[in-house]
């Protein structure tokens, strides 16, 4: 008997970049929509694209769980993301946890990329 494929969990590659520019990174390209983006970008940036062609989203993290590299008294987890205007939000999800390797979108459910 056959086991079932277990399908893997989407991850962001971290040393991506858009046509080789140091800016351009995974988080780069979700800021961006993942509009007009390179095949490339799609397939290393699953999360940021929303790409589950050959994985599945991640799960998100609990809301405290996550917290971002620069806390604030208004930013102090994914929590804090759910009443923020849609101009915070977009920069809140754009920010780099402690962790220092995943971003907000990454985690938190309010950024809308991970599943719940």
């Amino acid at each position: 008997s056959s086991k079932p494929s277990l399908v893997p969990t989407c991850i962001d590659d971290h040393d991506f970049r858009e046509m080789g520019k140091e800016k351009k990174n995974c988080n780069w390209v979700n800021k961006n929509k993942c509009k007009n983006m390179s095949k490339e970008a799609k397939e290393a940036c699953p999360i940021a694209c929303q790409n589950e062609d050959k994985c599945d989203l991640p799960k998100c993290w609990k809301n405290k769980d996550w917290k971002p590299n620069k806390k604030t008294s208004e930013f102090k987890n994914c929590k804090s993301i759910k009443d923020m205007t849609k101009k915070e939000k977009k920069n809140a999800c754009a920010a780099q946890g402690k962790d220092k390797k995943t971003y907000g979108y990454e985690a938190c459910k309010f950024c809308k990329k991970c599943s719940k």
